[in-house]
């Protein structure tokens, strides 16, 4: 599980990273070594990428180790939007947070103002009084 702000740093650039190039996670598999599933779990923030994954992953991205703790972008903007609901994830189903992970990729993209509205909307959409918001 990620303890601290180094490794989040981590896990977001190397997402960047692989967005930025637009590598799937499948590709960053076969070319790094490395499951899909610890990628997944790398990038949702649930397992810290180690030295010798950060070295696999510095090498296939052609890219530096330090470039990995580049500081996070600034409070307020996209990144702290789409993330917003991290701390509070607890509170959703596993199926539910999957289904916020997959969305909040596709909005990653968009401009401020579309993904504050999708967030709302998502958060909205689980928080159903009637219980039938998403993975219920």
């Amino acid at each position: 599980m990620v303890k601290n702000e180094m490794d989040v740093r981590v896990a977001h650039n190397i997402k960047r990273l692989r967005e930025e190039r637009e590598i799937s996670r499948a590709e960053m598999e076969e070319g790094a070594g490395l499951s899909y599933g610890i990628l997944a779990q790398i990038e949702n923030l649930h397992k810290v990428a180690g030295k010798s994954i950060q070295k696999r992953l510095s090498k296939f991205l052609k890219t530096p180790v330090e470039e990995f703790y580049r500081p996070l972008p600034e409070k307020g903007g996209v990144a702290e939007a789409v993330t917003g609901y991290t701390p509070a994830r607890q509170q959703y189903t596993r199926k539910e947070r999957t289904y916020i992970d997959k969305l909040l990729t596709i909005f990653r993209t968009k401009d401020e103002p579309t993904v504050r509205a999708t967030v709302q909307v998502i958060e909205t959409f689980l928080r159903v009084p009637d219980g039938k918001g998403a993975g219920k």
